[in-house]
């Protein structure tokens, strides 16, 4: 690969055959699609991985953060930002916030690869997911206090 010239599907292709991912399950698999179909989505497929910005990747924390939950199942072949569009419409609940970190991890592990083969000069998706973000039950354990009668 040329990495001057090189574009979001040449690197996304370079990461997924990558010698090291050979273990990779299935399920991983399937939640990375999703997300280099964001990233397509947004920057397209042809867009030089050297010329992003950090802005381009705020983009993309954006509309991760505005998806609904289920929308590939709710909005079936729609775009994503026309998902966020129509949950927004509609008050449709978004992504789990872990989720929606994991997702934002998933963006900075490629761009921390392209990074590690000099494909591009610095991980520009370090740092998108909020550190902050836990899971449901971590919110509702540190929301939770006890009393006499045990736990409310």
């Amino acid at each position: 690969m040329q990495s001057r010239g090189l574009t979001l599907n040449q690197l996304v292709e370079g990461f997924l055959n990558d010698p090291r991912r050979r273990g990779v399950s299935e399920k991983r698999r399937i939640d990375y699609e999703m997300v280099f179909r964001i990233l397509r989505e947004v920057w397209g497929g042809q867009k030089r991985v050297r010329d992003l910005v950090r802005e381009d990747f705020r983009e993309v924390s954006r509309l991760i953060r505005a998806i609904p939950k289920h929308s590939t199942k709710i909005f079936p072949g729609i775009a994503f930002a026309e998902a966020a569009r129509r949950a927004e419409e509609n008050e449709l609940p978004k992504l789990n916030p872990k989720t929606v970190a994991s997702h934002l991890q998933k963006v900075s592990t490629l761009f921390r690869w392209a990074e590690d083969e000099d494909y591009v000069e610095r991980n520009l998706a370090r740092g998108l997911a909020d550190p902050g973000a836990g899971t449901h039950s971590e919110v509702v354990r540190r929301q939770s206090f006890r009393t006499e009668g045990g736990l409310i």
